[in-house]
């Protein structure tokens, strides 16, 4: 019983740990906040756009939001590291190799793909979705000439005036884009290539623990399949090709799930073979 004591007391200090932590960090954050907002507003900012709100407390709470999910992104460290003092002792020597090992290689894989999605996925995005923009002029027949009101002469300094008064815009489509749409955009995209990067990681722990069978996935890809369009429908917003999309990514990475399901399989079938082997021959 004291052991149980003890343990819910650790439990809770670690939780204490992590939410004054939490405090500090968003404070901090909240200092500075114009660092924030680049930082998230970068890919969209070097192609010379700006952002407006259009509301009162707009601005307030964007800046806010911001904030919140840069002190999501800092404290996930220190998440782990207490996740990892509080039940490491549980766990045997070998046990604790392969945990060190692992969140070491989640640790650079964390990294790795926060730099490709930060400095390569997301500046594309944003490339794409501006590429949308239409500036089209249509010249007058008249040559960029321009007659003076006074008959029989003309002013040289209205020439160059007059080069561009006869341009007229025929379709002009721009964007003027909210920061409040702008960062619910963003911190959706960031969210969902985080998750979708950490589904093949996820699977691994569980065929190496026996947790699930990849024959079972094999057996229920339609059922994968329509939650796969559900999921879209609910991600991304209301247009076809995106949704289509998403679906067809989450469909490849089932798929590339499958297959190291099976490849894991193949290998610890070797290992038992070589064992029963070994066995046989002492």
């Amino acid at each position: 019983m004291q052991n149980i004591n003890y343990l819910f007391f650790e439990a809770k200090l670690r939780a204490f740990y992590i939410l004054f932590s939490f405090i500090i960090t968003l404070v901090i954050s909240c200092f500075y906040y114009i660092e924030m907002i680049y930082l998230i507003g970068r890919p969209f900012l070097e192609l010379q756009h700006k952002f407006i709100f259009i509301d009162l407390t707009e601005a307030f709470y964007t800046i806010l939001n911001i904030c919140v999910v840069f002190t999501f992104f800092f404290i996930i460290p220190y998440v782990v590291y207490q996740l990892w003092v509080f039940f490491i002792p549980s766990f045997y020597t070998f046990e604790r190799k392969k945990i060190n090992l692992f969140l070491l290689v989640f640790l650079f894989l964390m990294i790795g793909q926060v730099h490709l999605i930060y400095f390569k996925l997301l500046p594309t995005i944003c490339e794409f979705l501006l590429s949308f923009e239409i500036a089209s002029t249509w010249n007058s027949p008249n040559n960029g000439t321009c007659q003076s009101s006074v008959p029989g002469s003309f002013s040289p300094k209205y020439q160059a005036a007059s080069d561009t008064m006869f341009e007229t815009s025929l379709l002009v489509i721009e964007l003027t884009a909210r920061i409040k749409s702008y960062v619910k955009l963003i911190i959706r995209i960031f969210c969902f290539l985080i998750l979708l990067f950490q589904i093949p990681v996820f699977f691994f722990l569980l065929f190496q623990w026996k947790l699930i069978d990849v024959h079972e996935l094999c057996k229920n890809r339609k059922v994968f399949f329509f939650i796969a369009l559900l999921l879209s429908a609910l991600i991304t917003p209301p247009d076809l090709v995106s949704q289509l999309t998403i679906t067809c990514i989450l469909i490849a990475v089932y798929e590339i799930v499958i297959l190291m399901g099976f490849f894991i399989d193949l290998k610890i079938a070797q290992k038992i073979s070589r064992f029963v082997l070994v066995k046989k021959q002492t």
